[in-house]
């Protein structure tokens, strides 16, 4: 086996010293009061090397004082591991903030990383910053007939969450939320946030430094908008690239659904599976859960009214029969299967059908005033469809082009005043990227 061991910064070591497994074990674990915080070992090694890397990391995660992770690069042919260590015993967060540039294909990860270690790469050390920024998007779920089965996630408004290690948390840790009025849970068992955090933890097995969320809503509650599940996404986002990207956006996918369980009761993934890859998506009722990308025609806007009053997915849930009659199901299985004709074809002419639905909008309109004056108006202004979005009360109406979007949006917004309704209408686009990390100073 061949190891390349190299420690730069190190009290212990000096640069390109060569050490063996035994004093590398002996650093790492039995002598951590000796390692500064400052301190790096950058491991090198051939595939045969895992094992290796995995002993050290046993010490690491025993004595608490390190954070660490895998990547590999290929490089001249073969493939390396490089395991990067950092002590955190003083340091209350860790990521990255790039000064050099890493190797083409390495990602960061847990902890800094030593360009310099590297072949082909500059004697830059990658320094490290404060936290991890995520960005999750208001979705529609249903869009009519797509019960629990499909989304759509559009532009604005949005939930950010910040997340950070620190070794003195164990899980997970709610900082701070803010733009709730103080409604929502700060315990992170109960806020679909830090549900979705851990639920991210436990499907990598991290034992490693806890996490710390700091949630900031930018969508209000109870409005059909996805509220919960922005948080959710924008969580398992934030906490996922600060560990590396371990998990595929499947697995994220189905940490995300666990954590609307928490939210009103029920494990669905109509909302937090566009909140997270974006777009319009179906999702396939047979387990594993996972996110089908549907076609979204280019010139397709929504506008959306969103009045305040306040609908809980728990009541607009209570209001669906258990048993509806086989011709209204039938209605619906057509209906949705010419809206995913329509959205293959471009043909937005359909949508105006293919949105129609018969199991559920029955029941719930009658939890948002003036639906029946909503819905007229939209259609004489242009919408080619409309509907309620998710549990309403917001609700929204699809149209061919941002202009056409802007005059439904004024003719939803004239209507709130002729219902006696405070609220608020708007035109977006389709939200096409997802959850994503911000950028340092970076707004949604």
């Amino acid at each position: 086996m061949r190891d390349l061991q190299r420690a730069i910064r190190t009290p212990i070591l000096r640069e390109d010293d060569f050490i063996g497994e035994s004093e590398a074990f002996q650093i790492a674990y039995q002598s951590p009061d000796r390692i500064f915080e400052d301190d790096f070992l950058v491991v090198d090694g051939n595939d045969d090397a895992h094992q290796w890397g995995r002993s050290v990391l046993f010490g690491i995660k025993r004595s608490g004082h390190f954070g660490a992770f895998f990547t590999k690069k290929r490089h001249g042919g073969a493939s390396h591991q490089f395991i990067v260590l950092q002590c955190a015993a003083h340091q209350s967060v860790l990521r990255w903030r790039r000064i050099g540039e890493p190797p083409k294909g390495v990602k960061p990860g847990v902890v800094g990383f030593l360009a310099g270690s590297l072949p082909g790469t500059d004697d830059a050390l990658m320094n490290i910053s404060s936290s991890i920024r995520a960005y999750a998007p208001a979705t529609l779920a249903n869009l009519g007939p797509g019960f629990d089965v499909m989304g759509l996630a559009i532009s604005a408004p949005g939930d950010v969450v910040e997340a950070w290690l620190d070794p003195a948390v164990r899980g997970v840790e709610m900082v701070e939320i803010t733009g709730d009025g103080g409604l929502l849970p700060q315990e992170a068992s109960q806020n679909t946030a830090g549900v979705a955090a851990m639920h991210v933890l436990e499907a990598i097995g991290w034992t490693g430094a806890g996490i710390r969320l700091r949630l900031e809503k930018g969508l209000p509650l109870g409005s059909g908008l996805g509220s919960s599940a922005a948080s959710a996404a924008a969580a398992a986002t934030a906490v996922n690239h600060l560990l590396g990207e371990p998990l595929s956006v499947n697995q994220l996918l189905e940490a995300c659904r666990q954590a609307e369980a928490v939210a009103c009761g029920t494990a669905h993934a109509d909302n937090v599976a566009p909140a997270l890859v974006g777009g319009i998506v179906l999702i396939p009722p047979d387990p594993p859960v996972r996110a089908v990308s549907l076609p979204v025609p280019t010139d397709l806007w929504c506008a959306l009214v969103h009045p305040n009053i306040s609908v809980r997915t728990e009541d607009a849930r209570a209001v669906l029969p258990r048993v509806v009659p086989m011709a209204d199901a039938i209605a619906n299985t057509g209906r949705l299967a010419l809206l995913v004709h329509a959205l293959h074809t471009s043909c937005l002419e359909e949508l105006s059908e293919a949105t129609q639905c018969a199991l559920v909008t029955p029941y719930r309109k009658q939890l948002i005033p003036g639906y029946d004056a909503f819905v007229e108006a939209a259609r004489i202004a242009g919408a080619v469809a409309s509907g309620i979005a998710g549990s309403g009360p917001t609700l929204f109406a699809l149209t061919r082009g941002e202009s056409a979007a802007e005059r439904v949006a004024i003719a939803l917004e004239k209507v709130l005043q002729q219902e006696g309704m405070t609220g608020e209408a708007w035109a977006a686009p389709i939200d096409a990227r997802g959850a994503r990390i911000l950028a340092d100073g970076e707004s949604p």
